[in-house]
């Protein structure tokens, strides 16, 4: 089937428009922050937000022909940046691995985000951020999940460690689009996906992920 220009959603005009009209609403600062609560801490509390996972759906909103849900993203995601650092020859902590395998843990309160969405622009990313930090605030919530959050991980990890573990997170991303692709779905946001993974990861300074693709 042919889609023609006028079959795709403008997801960009939209994105643009919202940035227009919110972009002079003032944000709630963040503030009162507390030390994250480490697993060990919060086990308990976020147990049933790791089985959750397994009901999210990856790329919700988007038809599939085989499902896949955000636990087994996480997982595989897990294995990725194992393999890739050992190609990489880097030193991966114990912390750093344990937060891949479970590093969308959020997505049991939020749901998917398609990519392309969360990142069209330093300003979607930074309104998502806020977002989840919103959440996190209200000790009443969710701040047993700030541990979990992007903002909070990042700092945990080597600089070079962050980078391979995004690289990788793309690299499962795209995986699951090209086997989507090759079964025959040929829905637009699909390709669109896949095309934004490639770009990123061609420019990426990984080796082995830019050879293995």
């Amino acid at each position: 089937m042919n889609h023609s220009k006028t079959d795709v959603p403008d997801y960009q005009g939209h994105l643009k428009t919202m940035k227009t009209n919110y972009a002079d609403t003032p944000v709630k600062p963040i503030t009162n922050y507390e030390k994250s609560v480490s697993p060990e801490q919060s086990f308990t509390s976020t147990w049933k937000h790791l089985r959750q996972l397994k009901y999210v759906k990856r790329l919700s909103g988007i038809p599939t022909i085989k499902e896949c849900t955000v636990a087994e993203h996480c997982y595989y995601t897990g294995i990725l940046f194992e393999h890739f650092a050992k190609e990489e020859n880097l030193i991966i902590t114990a912390e750093e691995i344990r937060w891949v395998y479970v590093h969308d843990l959020f997505e049991s309160v939020t749901g998917d985000v398609l990519y392309p969405v969360k990142h069209y622009s330093f300003y979607t990313e930074k309104c998502w951020d806020d977002i989840e930090k919103a959440l996190t605030e209200d000790k009443e919530l969710y701040n047993y999940l700030r541990w979990y959050l992007d903002s909070e991980a990042e700092q945990r990890f080597s600089e070079i460690n962050w980078s391979l573990f995004k690289a990788v997170d793309l690299l499962e991303l795209l995986t699951f689009c090209q086997e989507e692709i090759a079964l025959g779905n040929r829905n637009i946001v699909l390709q669109t996906v896949v095309h934004t993974c490639i770009d990123v990861l061609c420019g990426s300074n990984f080796k082995s992920i830019k050879s293995w693709m």
